[in-house]
């Protein structure tokens, strides 16, 4: 059984995990009443792994602890990095910004970010599925699960634009948090906004890398898509949709 729904943005903390914990701990009681033997792959967030950041990280994670308290070693909690890949708008904002001749770095310069590409996730989630269970809590990453920076990062997605010279700057703080507030005023108001001062900190924690330990590694899977692959990838199905210029 495999449990990937879960909500990345609202407007309250009580929704996230209203979807995020008490959804998943339903459904990780009904798994162990219709079947108690099956392998329930429950998938979370990196970002569950630092839960003070915000709501939606504290919610991943008990989301996390509620499965496994049901399920035991019946299960396994998956936590991908950054997904991108086709369909995918929140990584669209990179593509958008990568086409300008002056960049903004959304993080610091030596902060690491994890990437996966939505298919390589998709292959790994049904490899586990078809592994034995332990309990485990791993992590998905793409071949290079240390990270990327900032400027590797959106240099990639330069090169995935055809902008393959483009200049980076660190944005300014005062910007970025002037736009989160604007994302607090909005959830203030009820409305969901995916940019908010939570988010914030979560895309500029230092440290969103995965360790060797942590990967999820399930016999016969590998990451078929790299950073420059899998951009290339996305970028053509964006065009194709019309989500970004040709």
């Amino acid at each position: 059984m495999i449990h990937v729904a879960g909500l990345i943005k609202a407007a309250r903390r009580s929704d996230f995990f209203d979807i995020n914990c008490d959804a998943a701990a339903s459904l990780a009681r009904t798994a162990k009443r219709l079947a108690p033997q099956a392998h329930f792959v429950h998938l979370s967030s990196l970002a569950a792994r630092e839960p003070s950041l915000s709501d939606y990280a504290a919610s991943k994670r008990a989301g996390e602890e509620a499965v496994l308290d049901e399920l035991g070693p019946q299960a396994t909690v998956l936590r991908p990095p950054a997904v991108y890949g086709p369909g995918d708008r929140e990584t669209l904002r990179f593509f958008q910004l990568a086409r300008n001749r002056w960049v903004p770095l959304l993080g610091a310069r030596d902060a690491v970010v994890a990437m996966i590409h939505v298919q390589d996730l998709t292959s790994l989630i049904l490899a586990l599925t078809a592994a034995q269970p332990r309990g485990e809590v791993l992590t998905a990453a793409d071949g290079r699960s240390a990270g990327y920076h900032w400027d590797e990062l959106l240099g990639a997605a330069a090169r995935a634009v055809g902008n393959p010279a483009p200049r980076f700057v660190t944005a300014p703080q005062s910007l970025l948090g002037g736009v989160a507030l604007l994302g607090d005023l909005a959830r203030a108001l009820g409305s969901a906004s995916m940019l908010s001062s939570q988010k914030l900190r979560e895309l500029r924690h230092p440290d969103w890398g995965v360790a060797p330990a942590e990967l999820a590694q399930p016999a016969g899977w590998a990451a078929q898509f790299d950073l420059d692959r899998g951009f290339a990838d996305a970028v053509a199905w964006y065009r194709a949709a019309g989500w970004l210029p040709g």
